[in-house]
């Protein structure tokens, strides 16, 4: 994929966050407040379904785009390990508006991995 690529060209990886394999990205009841995007690494989703891998090109987390709330994974992500060393690129709502806003294709094709 080449969706956090373009996230990083874009956004000059001002939230870049390395991790070790093992370490807790988020926490079981945490709310999220950011999109969590896997630039490099792989990341075990907990889901109310079960677990599962997002590797590169994926995102979990929480957002809104003009409005219309995007989630992938979000609402029932409890926790979130690196499986792999991990590098995320990590959007608040401030920068994740200011990505879409510098961006309207990438914000499309957010859109588009959202409602699959």
């Amino acid at each position: 994929h080449r969706d956090a690529v373009e996230i990083a060209e874009v956004m000059h990886v001002r939230r870049a966050r390395t991790v070790r394999n093992g370490v807790v990205v988020t926490h079981e009841g945490e709310p999220l407040q950011a999109l969590y995007f896997v630039a490099s690494g792989e990341v075990e989703i907990s889901l109310p379904e079960g677990r599962t891998n997002l590797d590169e090109g994926h995102f979990f987390g929480a957002g809104t785009l003009d409005d219309v709330a995007i989630a992938s994974h979000s609402p029932g992500v409890s926790a979130a390990i690196a499986t792999a060393p991990t590098k995320l690129l990590v959007l608040d709502q401030i920068d994740f508006r200011a990505l879409t806003a510098r961006s309207p294709r990438l914000a499309a094709h957010i859109r588009a991995l959202a409602r699959a």
